[in-house]
């Protein structure tokens, strides 16, 4: 196998095969309830909590695979990608507060990235390009703008910028006031007037190193508003629909998988 790194003996997280297409999520529970709909299912297990669930949807194999919040994230896409992917969708949550209602049967593709520092920092990108748009997939955001269509999906393209911290963005009135003039001052340095924005913590770390590996990345992000609740999950009058919502976009996930020509090491474009 080739490959931009060579973590022969080195992986401590994933330490077999995977097949090449498959969905990547930080939420547990929602990696959990998508492989309900998987046959023939495996998992690889770690002492750190993620781990990766291998079957089949409607007779082709991809893999659904936990990549915690945030950076550590990092370390699953790189594991992922060394041990035979080359197309992950990743899907999630959009973190932008105040949605608003419309936004929670909206499908929103990420087509680019920004904001990212530390973590390119860490893996070696040159420094010019810090914090500057990384583009996903586009043979992936074209079959997923397709399969959307094809199901009518109301979609829209968007921009994910990276987020290091959730309270910060969230709940920056909590802060002292010189940290919270910052922090405003930084976000606000980032907005886009071109574009739709969002922001989570993950899609630009997977796109980076979808980048570094010269492979496919894109990422599909669900409204969930966080505002109403503690756990919006945990909510049973929203539960139904915030379920149904996720079923629908995982079939058009898997869908833009299946139809997308990719083939292995052929680049991130």
């Amino acid at each position: 196998m080739t490959s931009a790194i060579n973590l022969k003996n080195k992986t401590i997280l994933i330490n077999e095969p995977v097949p090449q297409k498959g969905i990547t999520c930080s939420n547990r529970e929602r990696i959990l309830r998508l492989a309900q709909y998987l046959e023939d299912t495996r998992s690889i297990e770690s002492s750190w909590g993620t781990f990766v669930i291998i079957g089949k949807y409607q007779g082709k194999e991809l893999f659904l695979a936990l990549a915690p919040i945030g950076t550590g994230s990092g370390l699953v896409f790189t594991e992922l990608y060394y041990q035979g992917a080359n197309s992950i969708i990743r899907f999630g949550s959009d973190d932008i507060p105040s949605p608003s209602p419309e936004e929670g049967r909206l499908f929103k593709i990420i087509d680019e990235a920004d904001n990212l520092y530390g973590y390119a920092k860490a893996i070696g990108v040159e420094p010019r390009r810090w914090g500057q748009s990384i583009p996903a997939s586009d043979t992936l955001v074209q079959a997923l703008k397709m399969q959307a269509s094809y199901q009518n999906l109301n979609y829209e393209m968007r921009v994910c910028h990276h987020l290091e911290s959730y309270h910060a963005l969230r709940n920056p009135e909590v802060f002292p006031n010189q940290y919270r003039y910052r922090i405003e001052a930084d976000y606000a340095m980032v907005k886009r007037q071109d574009k739709k924005e969002s922001m989570d913590m993950e899609t630009a770390i997977l796109f980076e190193t979808a980048r570094l590996f010269k492979q496919h990345a894109a990422s599909v992000l669900q409204t969930v508003d966080k505002e109403k609740a503690s756990d919006p999950y945990s909510q049973k009058a929203t539960l139904k629909q915030i379920y149904g919502v996720e079923k629908q976009f995982f079939q058009v996930i898997v869908a833009a998988l299946n139809d997308s020509v990719v083939s292995q090491r052929c680049g991130n474009s």
